[in-house]
């Protein structure tokens, strides 16, 4: 009689969680919560003196492990030897999001971002690398730097 708990426990074990908002099944740890609204900041540089900054908000959706942002609102710039970008409104949606214990992959804008979240999941920052055309002539350049979200 005393073995039955425990193979009640082991089935139990293995049999893996349903997450309940997304109806998606898996095993193991389940994956950190992202959705909500956020507060970005992205600032690259490359070569001839060029650097952008973009800062807002994006809501971003998730569906387990992967997610998804649309920009909510912000502005973005550029300045290079070419010349400077007055402040746009920024864009900044994200795509093809993954989420992988504590570490995130996505896209923007051609750009690819990987970074991590902190253990409760307030913050999260990486590093981004683009190829993007400068402004005023400036041509295509190869540009990395950093990123933070946070909420």
């Amino acid at each position: 009689m005393k073995m039955r708990p425990l193979l009640l426990l082991a089935v139990l074990a293995g049999a893996g969680c349903v997450d309940h908002v997304s109806g998606a099944t898996y095993t193991g740890e389940p994956p950190m919560m992202v959705a909500g609204l956020w507060t970005y900041s992205v600032d690259i540089s490359g070569d001839r003196n060029a650097s952008c900054q973009a800062n807002g908000l994006t809501r971003l959706n998730q569906a387990s492990n992967t997610f998804t942002g649309s920009a909510q609102q912000g502005t973005w710039a550029c300045a290079s030897d070419a010349g400077v970008t007055d402040p746009q409104p920024s864009f900044l949606n994200f795509s093809n999001g993954e989420i992988a214990a504590l570490t995130v992959r996505f896209l923007s804008l051609g750009c690819v971002y990987n970074g991590a979240a902190d253990s409760i999941v307030k913050n999260m920052t990486g590093t981004v690398s683009c190829i993007i055309v400068l402004p005023e002539g400036g041509g295509m350049q190869t540009m990395t730097g950093n990123w933070h979200l946070s909420r």
